[in-house]
């Protein structure tokens, strides 16, 4: 094969790898948002206000990253935001009962 056909053929191969990253992303995102709503609909909560949600600075450096490398930092953030709403579910749905002892 020709020195030009390889390096076209390498470049198209680089390109798909990024597409195949930008597709995990999405994915992750939609399940995130699903998860989210879910949340916000059955038990009131609102990820947005969450400090994990507001607290970007992982994104804006994953921003500077290109996408493969900040794939792996997307997606902890989101894993993290999820945990996040699940304890801030389970606080909501806590209920403290008092003993009255008479």
């Amino acid at each position: 094969m020709s020195e030009r056909l390889q390096r076209e053929l390498d470049e198209i191969r680089k390109e798909v790898h990024v597409q195949g990253v930008r597709l995990t992303l999405a994915q992750s995102w939609v399940s995130f948002l699903h998860f989210a709503y879910d949340a916000l609909l059955y038990h009131g909560v609102n990820y947005r206000v969450l400090p994990e949600y507001a607290n970007s600075t992982e994104l804006d450096d994953a921003n500077k990253l290109p996408v493969t490398q900040a794939r792996t930092k997307i997606v902890l953030w989101l894993e993290r935001l999820k945990s996040s709403i699940n304890a801030t579910v389970r606080r909501k749905n806590f209920k403290v009962h008092e003993h009255d002892p008479s």
